[in-house]
């Protein structure tokens, strides 16, 4: 029986190790590439030579090796060959004026040339002009310490974010993390960790940055009162702090962060609950004071509460949710479904036309008519006016109602006969005119009170009529239907008379301009923090950062004009960074 030997295969033929193995294949690699990027030095070499020859600067050729061939050559064209005498320098020339030149080459991948890769006699000549023996390696630690020592000069510290890379392009950053890891590893030698100790290095960063982080959520928090930090947002100088702040709520859960950042989060006023479930728990609150004021929780689909939470929109959205939980992205749980059970919510989808009516009928009781202004708006923000006009045309043209609403209509409508929904007509003006009109006239009442026509898109006036929807409406019917009812000739001149702007793009800008004036105003220059937002929800500190980047691109998508308005008002085109 023939013992089994780890070193042969089954051929009887040596079989490496994977160690020698791959040495080997690396050799054959290295090897390969050495000699390719020596062709291209030596090739390199040879051009110049010639450029020199052609020019008449010098005449240097390659100084021929000293062999001879022991046998032909063989398929590949290789052959043995043998010095004959020792070898000479590997170019020699005469240069322009009758000066002799004699130089060696010697090729080398790394940043500095090796000591082995020379002779005594050529390592004794280079020390006399100052030749840097030191490795790679060593001398790339070196560049990593004067990058350090800048680094401290211009910011008091070593806490260099793992992204920074100095003005020559060096990977500080990395480069701090990666002695900060062989540090704590135990694989950094001495001499080093007295250097970078007396740079002030920080070899446990965890206390310092989280402290340097929470100032950062303080300075969030008196700025813009909330800690509703958007994920994506970062500071002027860097600082991820919507990310930082939710790896604190995990950290929370793990159980990993200490009783004092705790304390000191808490009292900030963290919520240590995720983003989902705190906006649900908002929604929440808002429909339980709906439910204080209203007896139930029936809110009309548009329905929005005071602080702008779209309650009735939301309210549908947990019902669908509910019914078809696997379509829907929202989540309600037992827990949550027994909270708004205890308001009495109605899980089954209602009925908004038969609420609709108990509404007129309401009204009717309590004003004894029908009669009042088409854009009239109940308490809950249904638009009663508009949607009992809608009745009366589909009962008098006969359409799309049963035999139940018809006949519930027309006891609705009872005794009002001859009346409108909106105020008394002059016999020579139509229902439809004296509607426009009076849109019209909230137009030039908003007109006289802000200076202009650059209405919101979600502003409603005092009497419930959504004027920015008009406004957006009539530009959209002169853009695509001209000469329609709403833009007459006549109504056109009306509202030029009052400062309309046509065009919805110049509109938006002007819009957009306008707050900018207002913010200028009040604060004495234009350097708007980036997620600041206007009292009517528009986001002024993004429109600023937009401006800046149209001004800066090659396309300039920003007009002479245009720059020429936001330089008036003090525009800072280029906002310094600190870092």
């Amino acid at each position: 029986m023939t013992k089994y030997n780890p070193r042969t295969n089954a051929e009887g033929y040596a079989d490496p190790t994977p160690y020698e193995a791959e040495r080997h294949i690396r050799a054959q690699i290295t090897g390969k590439q050495a000699r390719v990027a020596g062709n291209y030095f030596e090739n390199m070499i040879s051009a110049s030579c010639e450029y020199y020859r052609d020019r008449g600067l010098a005449k240097i050729e390659k100084t021929p090796e000293p062999m001879k061939p022991l046998g032909p050559k063989n398929y590949k064209g290789q052959f043995l060959a043998c010095y004959t005498k020792q070898a000479q320098p590997d170019y020699k020339g005469t240069l322009k004026g009758g000066r002799a030149v004699v130089f060696e080459a010697k090729y080398t991948h790394s940043a500095q040339m090796e000591q082995s890769r020379v002779t005594r006699e050529q390592a004794a000549r280079l020390d006399k002009i100052g030749m840097n023996w030191k490795k790679r390696l060593e001398l790339a630690w070196e560049n990593g310490c004067a990058s350090a020592r800048r680094y401290r000069d211009s910011h008091s510290d070593l806490l260099v974010p793992v992204h920074y890379k100095d003005k020559d392009g060096f990977a500080l950053g990395e480069w701090i993390v990666y002695n900060r890891q062989r540090y704590l590893g135990g694989n950094l030698p001495s001499d080093r960790v007295e250097r970078l100790e007396a740079l002030g290095m920080v070899w446990d960063t965890g206390s310092i940055l989280w402290e340097k982080s929470y100032a950062a959520a303080v300075q969030y928090y008196l700025e813009n009162h909330t800690l509703e930090i958007p994920v994506k947002y970062v500071t002027p100088d860097g600082m991820a702090l919507g990310v930082w702040l939710g790896s604190q709520r995990a950290a929370y859960k793990e159980g990993v962060l200490t009783d004092a950042q705790i304390e000191k989060l808490e009292a900030l006023g963290v919520d240590w609950t995720n983003r989902n479930d705190r906006k649900w728990q908002t929604a929440y609150e808002a429909a339980v004071k709906y439910h204080a004021a209203h007896g139930n929780l029936d809110v009309p689909i548009e329905y929005i509460d005071e602080d702008g939470i779209l309650l009735g929109k939301w309210v549908s959205r947990q019902r669908y949710a509910w019914q078809n939980p696997e379509r829907s992205s929202a989540r309600v749980t037992p827990e949550r479904k027994a909270l708004l059970d205890e308001l009495g919510m109605n899980w089954e989808k209602t009925d908004s036309w038969q609420h609709r009516y108990e509404l007129a009928v309401e009204y009717k009781k309590e004003h004894g008519r029908l009669a009042g202004p088409a854009q009239y708006r109940t308490e809950d923000g249904i638009w009663l006016g508009s949607w009992l006009s809608r009745q009366k045309q589909m009962l008098r043209e006969g359409k799309k109602l049963s035999a139940e609403r018809r006949a519930a209509l027309k006891e609705l409508f009872k005794g009002e006969k001859g009346r409108r929904l909106s105020a008394p007509v002059p016999p020579a003006c139509s229902v439809r005119e004296q509607n426009w009109l009076d849109n019209y006239q909230s137009a030039r009442l908003y007109a006289e009170k802000k200076g202009s026509l650059l209405v919101p898109a979600g502003y409603v006036d005092e009497n419930g009529f959504r004027l920015g929807v008009w406004i957006s409406n009539l530009r959209a019917a002169r853009k695509a239907r001209p000469g329609s009812f709403q833009v007459t000739p006549e109504h056109i001149a009306l509202l030029d008379a009052i400062g309309m702007q046509w065009d919805a793009r110049e509109a938006k800008w002007a819009g957009a301009f306008r707050r900018a004036e207002e913010y200028c105003a009040a604060h004495g220059n234009l350097l708007v923090p980036v997620n600041y937002k206007t009292e009517d929800g528009f986001c002024l500190g993004d429109w600023v950062r937009r401006m800046r980047e149209n001004y800066a691109c090659a396309e300039k998508k920003l007009t002479a004009e245009r720059i020429a308005k936001l330089e008036a008002l003090g525009m800072v085109w280029t906002v310094p960074q600190e870092g």
